[in-house]
């Protein structure tokens, strides 16, 4: 009981966090440029934070939850009677603790820090504590990209993301300055683009929503051809939206 109401105050405290050194990471750019307000940058937030859990977060959870640390070892018929799932419970408590502990030292010094890295390496620290690195699930079971759910998966996602979103940010920058920032009238061109950028975003959000949505929804079990009818059915609505504005 006690680790239960623990575990409530620490996903209070990290969710503030979050707010405090994820969000502003998110939003940072956008508030300093001028193109959104301090006041909008926290509504947009609340709602897209809110949004992208309910509706794509189930996937995470499930990782987080059952695929970093063997599950078998709580159990009291293979671990023992002081094995109980109640241990993992209060290591979950420990492991919210910790990462909210840390984002509040990286949030003072004004480091811009990962609360997923904080969250997955407490688990890895409460492993190793409980039952040194057999209590890891290094790699996950199942063939292909599921084998990634694994600890050694998430860690190469770690170095493969920030290689791949830079690849694809100097891309767009570069499309950007071709097509807008360099011509003769940078204005017209912006709004002439613009919808292209527009596009691309709500193909990306709204096929993952269907794709690989939380399975609590049946969005999981979704077929890559339903998942493109979708977007595209979405991207259709919007372009007429548009254009009746």
């Amino acid at each position: 009981m006690g680790c239960g109401g623990g575990r409530t105050h620490g996903v209070l405290h990290v969710l503030g966090e979050i707010g405090a050194n994820d969000v502003a990471n998110s939003f940072a750019t956008s508030v300093t440029a001028g193109s959104v307000k301090l006041h909008w940058a926290l509504i947009l937030a609340s709602i897209c934070e809110f949004g992208g859990a309910a509706l794509i977060g189930g996937e995470v959870t499930d990782t987080v939850r059952g695929k970093i640390l063997v599950q078998g070892l709580f159990d009291p018929a293979q671990g023992g009677a002081f094995n109980g799932p109640e241990i993992f419970m209060c290591g979950s408590m420990l492991v919210l603790f910790v990462s909210g502990v840390w984002l509040v030292i990286a949030t003072y010094f004004e480091m811009p820090v990962s609360t997923t890295h904080s969250v997955i390496g407490s688990y890895i620290g409460f492993g190793f504590a409980y039952r040194g690195g057999s209590a890891m699930n290094w790699i996950s079971s199942g063939h292909n990209l599921e084998k990634l759910k694994g600890v050694v998966g998430i860690i190469c996602s770690w170095v493969i993301s920030p290689v791949f979103a830079g690849i694809l940010a100097a891309l767009f920058f570069l499309m950007c300055r071709h097509l807008v920032l360099r011509r003769s009238n940078p204005a017209r061109a912006a709004f002439l683009f613009s919808p292209f950028f527009y596009t691309v975003t709500v193909i990306v959000i709204v096929f993952f929503i269907v794709y690989k949505g939380d399975a609590q929804n049946g969005w999981n079990k979704t077929d890559l051809g339903t998942g493109l009818e979708s977007e595209y059915s979405a991207e259709f609505y919007r372009g007429g939206s548009l254009y009746l504005l």
